[in-house]
């Protein structure tokens, strides 16, 4: 970790709820000797069957199974991780029937805390983060919440599949999120099953480049999904949304600090910014979507076709991608371009970017 950090990677382990049960494993016989764990309707160690075989869980609506939680996050932080990936916090049990994990030294059933599972763990997580980097905006990205759980950590939107259906559905998805509450996610772009085409990975990445969150991944056994794993011509495509991100750096940015400050959320639907009438019904476009007031994008989402028609907001608007300038409050058809997309800029709006082309993650907001 450390030789990865000379080089300037951040390196963000996942870690999951699940405890191996064993004797002899420090962080078991602790959690053990405490009585942090939850147990079973038999009043013994609930035990799960998740990766490391038999697994028992802290009862995280306890606060001294939260606080030594903390304190061994502390210690895994302190060894140069930069954050956590949280998964399986759903809690997610594997073979073991969950309903049949208490809460509160077996006095609560499962129902009393089961949606409040990975909140309560990111809270605990965040503060052991904040023990080991303090004065450090701590970052952790979890696959299970609740209402709230925005204040802990990010999310995205678990496992999904590389089709062209989940492409479609995760903006939809974020959107939901994000009139939520939980303005800092996305998904899992190319899809996390599946061998993902070279077509698809280059409409996802087009899509999601300026989602709050955006991360290529995919699982084990898979097709490599990396954009060098593809055609140069593809890794140009790809390299290329992925500078332009980074040149957006300073307006994303000032969006998370408008969340922040007053609940804003990032990307949002249509009719968020604009009002929903009968002769532009923005309540039923779902593949569209505003990043902040002043960005519009309207991506390729399905695998064939070389048109899309893209509903104007009443405005005027930049095309991003010849630089003309078009009427507003009506509709308008868009030819499909290998290297660009939709992107349109409403007028009167100010949008702040890093000059130059962008070649690496090194930034300096202070300096635009």
């Amino acid at each position: 970790v450390a030789a990865m950090k000379e080089r300037g990677l951040r390196v963000v382990p996942i870690l999951d709820p699940g405890i191996k049960r064993e004797r002899g494993y420090p962080v078991f016989d602790s959690g053990l000797a405490e009585g942090v764990f939850c147990r079973n309707t038999a009043g013994s160690l609930f035990t799960g069957m998740v990766w490391p075989g038999r697994t028992v869980f802290p009862d995280f609506m306890r606060p001294a199974a939260r606080k030594w939680w903390a304190g061994h996050a502390r210690r895994f932080f302190d060894l140069g991780f930069e954050g956590a990936w949280l998964d399986m916090n759903d809690p997610s049990t594997g073979t073991i029937d969950c309903r049949d994990m208490r809460f509160d030294r077996g006095r609560r059933p499962h129902a009393a805390g089961h949606n409040t599972y990975a909140l309560l763990m990111a809270r605990a997580t965040r503060q052991g983060l904040l023990e080991a980097h303090p004065g450090r905006r701590p970052f952790l990205l979890s696959r299970s919440g609740s209402t709230g759980s925005q204040r802990f950590c990010a999310h995205w939107s678990g496992d999904n599949f590389s089709t062209y259906r989940h492409l479609r559905r995760s903006i939809g998805k974020a959107l939901n999120l994000a009139l939520s509450g939980i303005a800092f996610n996305g998904a899992d772009v190319g899809g996390f099953g599946g061998d993902c085409s070279e077509a698809l990975l280059i409409d996802w990445f087009k899509a999601a480049f300026l989602m709050p969150f955006f991360r290529n991944h995919t699982m084990r056994g898979s097709r490599a999904q990396e954009p060098w794993a593809y055609s140069r011509k593809a890794l140009a495509i790809l390299r290329r949304f992925v500078r332009l991100r980074y040149t957006l750096m300073p307006y994303l940015y000032n969006l998370f600090i408008d969340h922040e400050e007053r609940g804003e959320a990032i990307l949002r639907p249509l009719f968020h910014d604009f009002p929903d009438t009968a002769a532009l019904p923005l309540g039923r476009v779902d593949d569209q979507f505003m990043v902040g007031p002043a960005i519009m994008q309207a991506p390729f989402v399905h695998a064939r076709g070389g048109w899309r028609e893209v509903v104007l907001p009443e405005s005027r608007w930049l095309r991003a991608d010849n630089g003309k300038w078009v009427k507003g409050a009506r509709r308008i058809r868009v030819r499909r371009q290998p290297q660009a997309t939709p992107l349109f800029v409403r007028d009167g709006s100010l949008v702040p970017f890093q000059p130059g082309r962008r070649t690496s993650n090194r930034k300096d907001l202070n300096r635009i």
